[in-house]
């Protein structure tokens, strides 16, 4: 249904869903909610670097993380076993140089979140 190369993920809840849903050939998995976010105030229930460590060993799959990600622990997500992350508040209101920001906001932004993330991987 879909070109050759394109690749496609699912979003779990957790470590028993993440296990069932890596068999079913998908490319990535994406858990969530890892850290409180703006995006979900009336949520409870983090699931937090535990689950994300657990998960990862779990699966054979990249394992992405989401929710309440921020420069400062991507690269905890990282050393837990993340492959990587995905996020919006990290984002929201960062402009970048081609866009009409004032000295490159989101290409300081990413250099610091790779770097954040290679040091945390390098700690795995």
């Amino acid at each position: 249904m879909v070109p050759p190369g394109f690749l496609i993920g699912r979003s779990v809840h957790g470590e028993l869903e993440a296990i069932a849903a890596s068999g079913t050939g998908v490319d990535y998995l994406i858990l969530g909610t890892i850290f409180p976010t703006a995006s979900k105030p009336d949520r409870t229930g983090w699931l937090g670097l535990d689950a994300v460590e657990r998960t990862a060993r779990a699966v054979a799959i990249p394992l992405l993380a989401i929710g309440g990600i921020t420069a400062d622990n991507v690269g905890s997500l990282a050393a837990a076993g993340a492959a990587g992350f995905a996020a919006i508040g990290l984002f929201a209101g960062v402009q970048s140089a081609a866009n009409g920001g004032r000295g490159g906001e989101l290409q300081t932004l990413m250099a610091a979140v790779r770097a954040a993330f290679r040091e945390g991987a390098a700690r795995r």
